[in-house]
């Protein structure tokens, strides 16, 4: 693993638009945190980006108006990342299923998939020696809250411009 200073707002926004560009018609819109910067594998972040964001928007395909965000804010005293929809959602008393491999929450075939693209994203996260945790509501939609190491310090700068969170190492 090559560890080096990465714009995850940049990669973010990457990833969202090579999916609008798959299903231009779909009304999705992305509220992306500017500056959101973190120390990691750069490879190995865009894996986890695209499967969040894949994540959130293969669950928010049934919506009229779909919402996807990711930002920054203060999780269990943490600072931690996340990525949010208002998609689908899931029963969170099935949620320990969430990161096992082949293990998927919605049984009934509506979305596709294989079970794998958490499991991963767990792994990538474990090894940068952060957490990764998922909170939903059936019908309401998913967050995902994630840090990439507990012993990096954090410092949070609320910005006038748009409300948005930036996370900077200090």
């Amino acid at each position: 693993m090559h560890r080096e200073k990465v714009n995850l707002s940049q990669t973010a926004k990457a990833v969202a638009a090579e999916l609008k560009l798959m299903e231009p018609q779909r009304k999705v819109t992305f509220k992306i945190a500017d500056d959101v910067m973190v120390y990691g594998d750069v490879s190995l972040l865009q894996v986890v980006m695209e499967n969040l964001f894949g994540n959130a928007w293969k669950y928010t395909s049934k919506r009229d108006l779909a919402h996807i965000e990711f930002g920054v804010t203060d999780h269990g005293g943490k600072r931690a990342c996340y990525v949010r929809d208002n998609g689908a959602g899931f029963d969170m008393t099935n949620a320990e299923k969430l990161f096992n491999v082949f293990q998927r929450l919605d049984d009934t075939g509506e979305f596709e998939g294989f079970g794998i693209g958490l499991a991963t994203v767990k792994r990538i996260i474990q090894s940068h020696g952060g957490w990764i945790i998922g909170e939903g509501e059936a019908g309401k939609g998913a967050t995902f809250y994630f840090t990439l190491d507990d012993q990096l310090q954090y410092e949070s700068i609320n910005t006038e411009r748009k409300g948005e969170v930036i996370m900077a190492q200090t």
